[in-house]
């Protein structure tokens, strides 16, 4: 059931790495004599599956598009164009607006996979957190795409206000997300020993 490869874990920060390492820690920099004999307690088929890190990439795209989305958003309150690029209806902000409800749902998938194979549960109170954070986010961008599509070129004004109020909410969400998410990346359980020589 454990993977078979020898392991080293640097003391000071916890970077694993494979077989032989002579060098300095690559994450935090320790002497090379920081690291230590570990022995992984994992399936290799998890651990490879884990290691694509699928949900933190997905991640990213959502992130950048809600953040893109807002200053987007914000710019078109001012003017439909800039540089003679169309960034209001028909254009940039329409082509995000669609985008978004898709984005969340593939890291939401990704992240409750993720989540099932890192921690064997996604009962723990932070992933608790992150399923609820993550199904506000899937729909306060399916809502914002909702009242998108229901204003014609920003009329009425008050879905124009809904609208914007929603890409904060979904700013908000997804950066509360990717904080969490954050804490927990490097993380597997069980987790694995250090081998006493």
């Amino acid at each position: 059931m454990s993977e078979e490869n020898s392991y080293k874990i640097c003391r000071v920060c916890g970077y694993i790495v494979d077989g032989e390492h002579d060098d300095n820690c690559p994450a935090c920099g320790s002497p090379q004599r920081s690291f230590v004999p570990y022995e992984r307690k994992i399936d290799a088929k998890r651990l490879k599956i884990i290691e694509f890190h699928l949900h933190p990439i997905s991640t990213h795209f959502t992130i950048y598009s809600t953040m893109i989305l807002t200053i987007i958003y914000i710019i078109s309150l001012f003017t439909d164009s800039v540089l003679g690029i169309n960034i209001r209806y028909g254009g940039v902000f329409d082509f995000l607006v669609y985008l978004l409800p898709f984005f969340v749902l593939i890291t939401a998938i990704l992240g409750f996979v993720d989540g099932k194979l890192r921690y064997k549960t996604i009962k723990t109170p932070f992933l608790r957190l992150k399923v609820i954070m993550g199904i506000s986010l899937l729909l306060s961008s399916s809502l914002t795409l909702v009242f998108h599509l229901l204003s014609n070129d920003g009329t009425p004004v008050v879905y124009l206000v809904i609208e914007g109020i929603l890409i904060g909410l979904s700013l908000i969400l997804s950066f509360g997300l990717g904080a969490i998410g954050s804490k927990l990346i490097c993380q597997l359980v069980p987790k694995g020993t250090i081998k006493e020589s």
